[in-house]
């Protein structure tokens, strides 16, 4: 009778343990893209044109190469 709500309360603490992980946080989104509509921010990026030829620009998003 005593076991009971001890087992029930660990049970409780043992679920959200594992439910965290799951979830969006900051550590799931800095192993991802970030997946924004705006950035705050413009990114410089290297632009290569069709005859061959780069330019260093500042687009919307991080990308290497355009």
């Amino acid at each position: 009778l005593l076991r009971q709500p001890v087992l029930t309360r660990y049970a409780l603490v043992h679920a959200r343990l594992h439910t965290s992980s799951w979830q969006a946080d900051s550590n799931r989104a800095s192993l991802t893209r970030v997946h924004r509509q705006a950035y705050a921010r413009l990114y410089p990026v290297l632009l290569v044109k069709q005859d061959g030829s780069t330019i260093h620009i500042r687009y919307r998003e991080p990308r290497r190469m355009l």
